[in-house]
């Protein structure tokens, strides 16, 4: 007897946690999240981004909810450095950062430095109360530092994200 129960227990919460309204669940949308190869660029500038691949990606994704775009990279670069994550056409962007370039709208989100290897990361999320929803065509560069520095891998000009 105590089997049976435990059993229509079981499945009673199984039931109920795959129960959830469809309005609970955001829908799977492939234009949300976007997997963007690095370039190099010449001359230190984002403007000139060229076709030679830098190994490494920049993820972009706008979930719903509190966070309205995640940021994340992986980069090889030079061993041991730091570099900055600057984000292009960032209108309206109220949250934290450690630079900016606004007749660009350019905000330097913050600094990883890379292992011995050349291999780094990064991770930001951007609130929703930081960052107003609209289509946005951006571009994300890593720059060395400290100040605007120069830069030295970007995503192409530009992307286009809806968050």
């Amino acid at each position: 007897m105590k089997k049976i129960l435990a059993l229509t227990a079981l499945t009673l919460v199984l039931v109920m946690a795959f129960a959830v309204p469809a309005s609970a669940v955001k829908p799977a949308d492939p234009t949300k999240a976007q997997n963007i190869d690095w370039h190099t660029v010449t001359g230190g500038d984002s403007d000139n981004v060229t076709s030679v691949l830098v190994p490494g990606h920049v993820m972009l994704n706008t979930p719903a909810g509190a966070v309205t775009m995640v940021i994340n990279g992986v980069i090889t670069l030079e061993p041991t450095t730091t570099y900055v994550v600057w984000i292009r056409q960032f209108t309206g962007y109220t949250g934290d950062f450690i630079n900016s370039y606004l007749p660009l709208d350019y905000y330097a989100l913050g600094s990883f430095v890379t292992d011995e290897y050349g291999a780094g990361e990064f991770h930001f999320n951007i609130a929703s109360a930081n960052l107003t929803s609209s289509t946005r065509n951006i571009q994300v560069a890593i720059n060395t530092g400290p100040g605007i520095g120069a830069t030295v891998a970007a995503t192409t000009k530009y992307t286009s994200i809806q968050n």
